[in-house]
């Protein structure tokens, strides 16, 4: 006698990685991480290079045994090695499932270097970064009070991170749920866009089981001008910028986008917009350094 409900199951699914050299995922996929310069033979080159990640969705009422990977089309004479890399593989259940406890712990990159150590941040995907001296010149050192103002004029203020130069201070918006608790009558998160404007939809969870759909944007860091229903928060007199860059000197820029709440209800978190995953040349993202309830 045969068990036939004990035979294991097999599902096929896609894995879609692109070339390392482009710095930019497929559709589908996300972006981990961009560095500044890849190695040569003879040394530290000026190329960035990526690394790549692939959502395979999964049977939540199945156990996974095992995982067979795809079969690489083998080096010819045409096509050189062409080879597929796999660094590590994880299971999640998806950030709605488990939310970070606050803002900080949520955080996955990189913005500010000591104007000194430059290559500590990369908050573009391109090396470029904003500088601790900058911000602090202009009001934002790690710690500070900052003043914003809520969607119906409302004033406020938030703290800016306490993070040490070149450690993780912000959060780039990738779907993540963030718990957040309290009254009022607006949220307000401080940020900036890289590569362009970032707008997306999120929402914001009540603690009575409700739900507000919102949408954020937030200006480029670089374009010094905010965004429609932005505020400017800070302007900095320069930015960090990688070795060999052809930039030069730059101003940029933290705005802020105030989003208003259901009068009378209380906030238990909120569920980020998706922009990207990740950071990489070329690559719109959305970066969050604080945010906080007024009114």
């Amino acid at each position: 006698h045969r068990d036939l409900h004990s035979c294991p199951t097999r599902r096929s699914s896609d894995l879609s990685f692109p070339n390392w050299y482009s710095n930019a995922p497929v559709t589908g996929g996300g972006i981990v991480a961009s560095t500044l310069h890849w190695n040569t033979s003879s040394g530290p080159g000026v190329q960035p290079v990526a690394v790549y990640s692939w959502p395979v969705p999964l049977d939540a009422a199945k156990t996974v045994a095992s995982i067979t990977l795809p079969t690489i089309t083998l080096a010819t004479s045409d096509n050189g090695e062409l080879e597929s890399h796999v660094f590590a593989a994880a299971f999640s259940t998806g950030s709605g499932a488990v939310p970070f406890s606050s803002l900080s712990a949520a955080d996955n990159n990189v913005g500010i270097a000591d104007s000194s150590a430059p290559a500590t941040a990369n908050y573009d995907g391109g090396g470029y970064s904003f500088s601790a001296q900058a911000l602090t010149a202009a009001g934002l050192a790690p710690g500070a009070s900052v003043p914003v103002t809520g969607a119906a004029g409302e004033g406020g203020t938030v703290t800016w991170p306490s993070a040490a130069s070149g450690t993780l201070d912000n959060v780039v918006a990738e779907g993540q749920t963030i718990n957040v608790s309290g009254p009022g009558s607006s949220l307000v998160f401080v940020g900036a866009a890289n590569n362009g404007t970032a707008s997306g939809t999120g929402t914001i969870t009540y603690g009575d089981g409700s739900t507000q759909s919102f949408t954020l944007t937030l200006a480029d860091w670089y374009a010094d001008a905010p965004a429609g229903g932005n505020q400017l928060v800070a302007t900095t007199a320069d930015w960090n910028a990688p070795a060999g860059s052809t930039l030069g000197d730059h101003q940029v820029s933290v705005y802020s986008d105030a989003i208003p709440l259901t009068p009378g209800k209380t906030v238990q978190s909120v569920t980020l917009p998706e922009i990207s995953h990740g950071i990489g040349d070329s690559l719109n993202g959305m970066h969050l350094f604080a945010w906080g309830l007024v009114g």
